[in-house]
């Protein structure tokens, strides 16, 4: 990456996929854990879901206070 990268803030799927490594104490992150945590949060409800989607927006408003005009580029 260059120098003075900004990464995008994390969405709720990330944030979602992130405890749930951490909360098996592991930090091994397989293509195969990954698809299973797809498959769970494609069946999740959006009660379920609304804490992720609450994290993910107030991350963003984080990561816009701390890189303000920051545009994503890919």
């Amino acid at each position: 990456r260059p120098p003075g990268h900004i990464p995008r803030p994390p969405n709720a799927f990330i944030i979602f996929r992130t405890e749930y490594i951490r909360s098996m104490a592991t930090q091994n992150s397989t293509p195969e854990v990954s698809k299973n945590l797809g498959e769970m949060w494609r069946k999740m409800s959006p009660v379920e879901k609304r804490p992720y989607n609450e994290k993910a927006e107030e991350a963003k408003i984080m990561h816009m206070a701390q890189n303000p005009g920051y545009k994503y580029k890919p």
